[in-house]
């Protein structure tokens, strides 16, 4: 599980820590922050599969030029983040930092981000401390047991993307990191259920929603089941989805309602698709697969309450923590309705915050002082006090 991240000079996030829990919730108001350190995590991921870390900010929904806070131009960008895993001896805790240079993007070069230093380490129970990755410039040395490794790493490639092909055992914890996603599927055009690139996992923007059932109808009947049903609680008239692969590129998707009658998707609303998709990232988690990739081990899912009517909240919030054993949730919202479903797991809840960047104000994070806000939940619910101001 991810416990900790500390940015430095990243967007909004001029200095910027943060803590997490198996489900944490980030609340505040617009413009505070709150998709970047989003895309700080799904950025670090991404730099474990991508062949350079321009690609890795594009994936991120980032331009290269982007990543760097544009207040703070002339010092480097550092992302530090503390994973704790479960272990045969234990649970061990990872810590990684990446430092990044960014170049004038006026010279018109192929790579604009570089990395200039990389470190790894695993911190045992006991407290000891041993370093597994070190990299300065484009040389990394790794150790792990007693096998130790140098080799080169071009500037603008993160040295996690080499380790896949040198550390077996290091290749767990890679993969883990590699599945982050950050998920915006209220936001983003309607799925393409019909020619699609086909992907086996939901995307980003979750687009290939017909894919990503398909796939997951044929790898686990079981759950789909699952998945038909929670729908079918918002979408009575649902009987099942079918599926029809004429070529390996596309999947199409049809709705068969209780009366056998057959018809697109298309006339499903958007709130009914995108509990569809939700439900698909919640049950996704549980799934053991045999593919290389794993399933998403950190879902990052923004305003998941967005196009929902305010009584299925809550049971929107029961299928995303069924699957926070297996899958770290992430959440922002606005909706005063479903931060009260946090009343009973205050230290699941973060707030956002951002003063003026001219005057290097980042991006802060704090957590809620629950003996305060005990107390003042006799007098109204949580989101009230967030919308009265009454949350310090």
């Amino acid at each position: 599980m991810l416990t900790y991240v500390r940015l430095q000079n990243f967007r909004s996030c001029i200095d910027t820590e943060l803590s997490f829990a198996p489900v944490t919730l980030l609340v505040g108001k617009n413009n505070t922050g709150k998709t970047n350190l989003g895309r700080a995590l799904r950025f670090v991921g991404a730099c474990a599969g991508a062949e350079d870390i321009d690609s890795a900010a594009k994936q991120a929904g980032m331009a290269p030029s982007e990543v760097v806070s544009r207040h703070v131009r002339n010092e480097p960008t550092e992302l530090h983040l503390e994973i704790d895993l479960p272990h045969t001896s234990g649970r061990l805790a990872y810590e990684y930092s990446l430092v990044l240079e960014s170049r004038d993007p006026g010279r018109e070069l192929t790579h604009l981000l570089t990395v200039s230093s990389e470190q790894g380490q695993v911190v045992t129970a006991e407290g000891q401390r041993r370093t597994l990755l070190e990299r300065q410039e484009n040389r990394a040395s790794v150790s792990l047991g007693g096998h130790h490794e140098v080799f080169e790493v071009p500037p603008w490639q993160s040295a996690l993307f080499g380790l896949q092909t040198r550390m077996n055992d290091l290749l767990p914890l890679i993969e883990r990191v590699r599945s982050w996603r950050m998920y915006n599927v209220h936001a983003g055009p309607r799925p393409n259920f019909g020619k699609a690139q086909y992907d086996a996992y939901l995307t980003d923007g979750g687009s290939n929603l017909n894919s990503a059932l398909y796939s997951l109808k044929n790898e686990d009947e079981r759950t789909f089941a699952t998945l038909i049903k929670l729908v079918q609680e918002i979408e009575p008239s649902l009987f099942t989805l079918n599926f029809i692969r004429p070529r390996p590129e596309e999947v199409w998707m049809e709705v068969e309602d209780v009366e056998g009658n057959r018809y697109g998707p298309e006339s499903l609303s958007d709130g009914t698709i995108h509990y569809m998709a939700l439900c698909y990232i919640a049950l996704h988690s549980q799934i053991r697969t045999h593919r290389d990739a794993t399933a998403p081990a950190l879902a990052f899912i923004e305003e998941p309450d967005a196009g929902l009517y305010v009584g299925h909240l809550r049971r929107m919030f029961e299928v995303l923590q069924t699957g926070s054993d297996q899958q770290q949730i992430i959440l922002t919202t606005h909706n005063p309705y479903l931060m009260d479903l946090f009343e009973d797991r205050l230290e699941q809840v973060r707030l956002v915050s951002r003063g003026d960047c001219q005057l290097r104000d980042s991006t802060k994070v704090s957590e809620l002082n629950a003996e305060q806000v005990s107390s003042l939940l006799a007098e109204m619910p949580l989101g009230e006090l967030l919308y009265r101001g009454l949350l310090q």
